[in-house]
């Protein structure tokens, strides 16, 4: 599978389900889900991990090392709050009388 499709990918669901960002079994999930086999929860474990080339399905490996990359470019994706820029319009007023 091409790498920028399943980077292209991975941002769509960090974007729609932020739990992804924290957990990549979630993202997984999702992942296989949406690209590759709808009905992936009907399937067995052993017939997952047996023929997961088949189905199409990247390793988990690959999906881990490319959810890395797309939060590396896009820091508002990624586990951590970002630092400046999110609070960019916070005020803070402080009066002594």
């Amino acid at each position: 599978m091409r790498r920028k499709a399943i980077e292209t990918d991975i941002i769509d669901i960090l974007k729609e389900c932020p739990a992804s960002r924290y957990d990549d079994m979630i993202l997984f999930l999702i992942y296989c889900k949406k690209c590759c086999v709808e009905n992936i929860g009907n399937l067995t474990f052993s017939e997952f991990v047996l023929n997961y080339k088949k189905l199409g399905i990247p390793s988990f490996a690959t999906l881990q090392r490319a959810r890395q990359r797309v939060q590396a470019l896009f820091p508002e994706l990624s586990r951590q709050e970002c630092d400046s820029d999110c609070n960019s319009d916070v005020t803070v007023v402080i009066n002594i009388n």
